[in-house]
């Protein structure tokens, strides 16, 4: 089994190259079908059967990221039974509980409670499909109240993976910025972007942002400030998850880093894009006017002059997104990488990855703090936002309750979701600012922070 997506535009440049006689577009319109990013399953060269009609079914009701996350479950769902030579039709219960251990507990890469639940989502839409489009009699499993085989057993405890104070600095300083112990260079660290890789993590910090929303940063989106005397706020909307539109606030400190790293290593990195191929303009989407305020962008896209609202930008088209500078091209997000384009987000889990691995070299394996991701910095962002407002209730200017306003500012579309914080310990920017002044402080002695760090955890372990 086989997992591509439909990509309308890739094939009108095929057409073009390969039969340049006809009307690309033309024939596209008459036989355009599939919705840009449909899943498509393929078995060989042949569309699989079910599983194609299904990835047809998931296109025409999802999109974006969400959509191709459950076509990835939907593939590793198949190649499962594939390895137990069944059928999709033949699917017990006891087939769904051992896929969940596989995946849960007796898998190389065992995967947390909160990805299992994502999972489960996507299987019970695929049977449900299956129910829907009579293939199946009724869905393989039995409810008994809320509690099934694709539902993990209560937890006593909730999943939240924050980190204190200390393991940031020490994350920070130590792991992306390659510092030694005491605060001293070291000469043979050789971190690749560090300075992108650090002032990245910290807007991951201190707006609570997902990876995918803070990778796909557009430069027009923030007013970089050196001096480090105000905030900016970004209007995220077709990169949040959902498509729930909030604004995130990048505070001062941060916003003064961004200034920095423009200025130098991104202004380095962004002239390779001079270098993209002309022929290669007819994928990109060229600039060449926008609003002073940042709200709107214009230029040519697929032949077209169109006119596209930044926040209601996605991924995709943000990292085809350059103007032209009249010596080349110059990518228009925030962060790049050494071909001048958007990092992607494997490449910043691979930044954090490699930080963390670093920290266990300098600091030795068995004195290290855990490995940090990026979504570790948001749970970070929620219970320090959490804690912060509580403690401050009734002398703010907002006056919704906590967790209604942390609610807000992460997104979350249930308030279920955002109580998982209350167990771990746009009116708001000055709360922010002071939530975050310490974790953002450069006077920090990292040496004694890390000998604090350790003399604690030595303690706790006897």
């Amino acid at each position: 089994m086989e997992l591509y997506f439909s990509d309308a535009q890739l094939v009108e440049r095929n057409l073009k190259t390969v039969a340049p006689e006809l009307d690309a577009g033309r024939v596209l319109d008459t036989r355009r079908t599939l919705r840009h990013g449909t899943p498509l399953f393929f078995s060989g060269i042949r569309p699989a059967p079910i599983w194609f009609e299904y990835g047809v079914h998931l296109g025409n009701g999802w999109e974006g990221s969400t959509l191709r996350q459950y076509a990835y479950v939907a593939l590793r769902f198949a190649k499962f039974l594939e390895s137990l030579n069944m059928d999709l039709t033949e699917v017990t219960e006891s087939h769904l509980a051992s896929y969940r251990d596989s995946r849960t507990m007796y898998g190389p890469r065992p995967i947390s409670a909160v990805s299992w639940t994502v999972e489960a989502v996507a299987i019970r839409i695929l049977f449900t499909y299956l129910v829907d489009a009579q293939v199946i009699d009724r869905v393989p499993w039995i409810s008994h109240g809320n509690r099934d085989v694709l539902r993990q057993p209560v937890r006593t405890q909730p999943n939240v993976r924050s980190i204190s104070e200390r393991e940031w600095h020490i994350f920070f300083n130590v792991g992306l910025q390659g510092r030694l112990v005491d605060n001293g260079a070291d000469t043979t660290f050789r971190g690749r972007l560090a300075m992108r890789n650090a002032v990245g993590a910290q807007v991951a910090l201190t707006t609570g942002m997902r990876l995918g929303e803070f990778h796909s940063l557009l430069l027009c989106e923030i007013s970089a400030d050196e001096q480090g005397g105000f905030g900016s706020h970004v209007t995220l909307q077709a990169c949040a998850k959902g498509g729930r539109e909030r604004s995130a606030y990048i505070p001062p400190r941060v916003l003064a880093k961004l200034g920095l790293y423009i200025a130098t290593e991104r202004q380095a990195m962004s002239a390779a894009a001079s270098r993209l191929k002309t022929n290669s303009h007819a994928s990109l989407f060229i600039v060449d006017d926008q609003c002073p305020h940042g709200t709107w962008l214009s230029g040519e896209l697929d032949g077209v002059r169109v006119r596209r609202t930044v926040k209601a930008m996605n991924p995709t088209l943000r990292a085809r997104t350059f103007r032209e500078t009249g010596d080349g091209l110059e990518p228009m997000s925030l962060f790049v990488n050494f071909s001048g384009r958007m990092p992607s987000k494997d490449s910043w889990h691979r930044a954090f990855r490699e930080a963390s691995t670093r920290i266990s070299v300098v600091l030795g394996p068995t004195r290290s703090t855990r490995p940090i991701t990026p979504h570790m910095l948001r749970h970070t962002f929620a219970v320090t936002m959490l804690k912060n407002l509580e403690q401050t209730n009734g002398t703010r200017k907002a006056s919704l309750d906590p967790i209604v306003e942390v609610q807000r500012m992460l997104g979350h579309a249930n308030l279920a979701t955002t109580s998982i914080y209350l167990g771990a310990q746009n009116e708001l920017s000055d709360e922010v600012e002071a939530a975050f002044a310490s974790w953002t402080e450069e006077s920090q002695d990292y040496g004694s922070l890390i000998d604090q760090f350790l003399l604690e955890k030595f303690s706790h372990n006897d």
